[in-house]
């Protein structure tokens, strides 16, 4: 009995390795497998159109550049109470166009959001109303590619040893004044 699992076990080990392993996903074929497909934005417009959520995301453009693509993004937000700010000199009060319940999104003019990026915002601040700050992952550019910054759900230790948020969030507009 001990001879033939041992001859099993080697058996399925040669097996095993002359398989070849299936090459890892770039990350830009893995981001567009996990893009939502038609399916996820017809139940994401469905739920935009039955909502009585009504909650304001106000993207902050700040800094140089030319606003082009992150105008554009806004623009094509599956959430429909989205409105972008352009500050090019920097940052300044936006005066009374932000509302004390409205999340704040600040990024740069070259930056973009993903089509359902609004939605989700909103949608946690939906569900959880007593929420001031919402983070999420995004990608930094490294040479002509981009690679992804993921960040964990909580991690007290990233939080006080490194820059936890990065610029991947929206914070509420209360305390943001």
């Amino acid at each position: 009995m001990g001879l033939d699992t041992y001859r099993e076990g080697r058996n399925a080990w040669r097996r095993h390795r002359s398989t070849p392993l299936p090459e890892d996903p770039t990350y830009q074929q893995w981001l567009d497998r996990s893009r939502p497909g038609p399916s996820e934005i017809a139940a994401i417009e469905a739920a935009v159109a039955g909502t009585a959520n009504t909650r304001r995301v106000v993207v902050v453009a700040v800094g140089p550049g030319d606003p082009a693509p992150l105008r554009e993004s806004v623009s094509t937000q599956l959430w429909p109470h989205v409105e972008l700010i352009e500050m090019r000199d920097g940052w300044s009060n936006p005066g009374s166009g932000i509302a004390d319940d409205d999340m704040v999104v600040l990024l740069r003019p070259t930056d973009r959001l993903e089509p359902e990026a609004a939605f989700r915002i909103a949608d946690a601040m939906w569900e959880q109303p007593h929420l001031d700050l919402v983070t999420f992952d995004d990608d930094a550019p490294v040479g002509s590619d981009v690679e992804p910054r993921f960040h964990p759900a909580w991690s007290p230790e990233i939080l006080w040893s490194a820059n936890y948020q990065g610029r991947a969030f929206a914070i509420r507009a209360v305390p943001a004044r």
